[in-house]
């Protein structure tokens, strides 16, 4: 009984840690959505890694993502 109380117990902290995993998995794809929206909104696409950001006094300014 008690052997089965120890792999209950290892299971349960490997789907724990698991699952914790993918949690942090969905935040780092919601934040790269995230960014993919707002580099879409300042004027870039989606096939495109250049964003055109116009600078106050310097003219035009372009930068790859």
């Amino acid at each position: 009984m008690a052997d089965e109380n120890i792999n209950a117990k290892k299971t349960f902290q490997k789907i724990s840690a698991d699952l914790e995993m993918e949690n942090k998995k969905i935040a780092n794809l919601r934040d790269q959505i995230a960014i993919l929206d707002q580099m879409l909104a300042m004027g870039g696409s989606s096939t495109s890694p250049l964003i055109s950001v116009n600078a106050p006094f310097l003219g035009l300014y372009q930068t790859y993502m």
